[in-house]
């Protein structure tokens, strides 16, 4: 099974349930990425816990730009049909619960960028951005929604 299969149908986005669950809830309290990639090595890494792709954190850790309640996610990564960024996605960490996802096609996206409408009850919260690649799998990022981004 391909990694991108694994991960649409696996337990990552089955809405926080179980382990991930767990994860998800213990990295809201740490407020960083490195929980997610500790409790699954191997298959999620941060730029703290690359894994066996260490030295491959600058182009695919997601970077977050806020303009208010606009979030753009963006992975330094090239875009071929052979090595591609699958998706971003932003997930609400204590639920695993999913705000914003973007699907790129690699024979149409130059580029890995989104930008996303973030809910105004996202403000003051600490989200989990990823990008996944479909080489070098899953990589995540912690932001906070600054209070000031809801006026």
């Amino acid at each position: 099974m391909l990694r991108r299969d694994f991960l649409r149908t696996g337990v990552l986005f089955a809405g926080g349930a179980g382990a991930v669950g767990g994860a998800m809830r213990a990295m809201a309290r740490d407020s960083s990425a490195d929980a997610l990639s500790q409790a699954f090595p191997g298959l999620i890494h941060s730029a703290r816990f690359p894994g066996e792709w260490k030295g491959k954190e600058r182009g695919h850790i997601p970077v977050v730009t806020l303009h208010g309640l606009y979030a753009t996610v963006e992975t330094r990564h090239g875009m071929s049909p052979r090595h591609y960024i699958v998706r971003h996605t932003i997930l609400r960490p204590e639920t695993g619960t999913v705000i914003a996802a973007h699907t790129y096609d690699p024979e149409m996206d130059t580029q890995a960028r989104s930008t996303f409408l973030l809910p105004p009850q996202c403000c003051s919260e600490t989200l989990v951005a990823t990008s996944f690649c479909n080489r070098h799998d899953l990589w995540v990022s912690a932001f906070v929604v600054p209070e000031a981004s809801g006026d």
